[in-house]
């Protein structure tokens, strides 16, 4: 949402946000994005995701070295979720690129 989409340079949510200021009325993905933010109880492990999360794959013994550089014990529950995060995002990063990489081939077709 605070990414732009391929060839525009408003990020997706200000653009939503401003059909809502002129029009009046939610869009339906930006009343959905409002209503899927993170839970206040789950706050914490969203923030400790962002500390965590470098863009790359990870393992066990990296992720018990960053708990113990930053003096946190998580519990198994705690780490699965922010591993699950993780994988999320790199889903989430691979599709953008590929949208991205479809973009520019999309847009380069005529320039030969």
């Amino acid at each position: 949402m605070h990414s732009c989409p391929p060839g525009s340079k408003t990020p997706t949510i200000k653009h939503l946000q401003h059909v809502k200021k002129v029009t009046g009325k939610t869009p339906s993905l930006l009343a959905k994005y409002e209503s899927s933010s993170v839970p206040h109880e789950l706050r914490y492990i969203y923030k400790l995701f962002l500390d965590f999360y470098n863009g790359d794959k990870f393992s066990y013994s990296e992720f018990n070295a960053w708990q113990d550089y930053i003096g946190v014990e998580l519990d198994f529950r705690e780490r699965e979720l922010i591993r699950q995060i993780c994988l999320e995002r790199q889903a989430f990063d691979i599709r953008r690129q590929q949208e991205l990489m479809q973009h520019a081939q999309t847009n380069n077709k005529g320039g030969k």
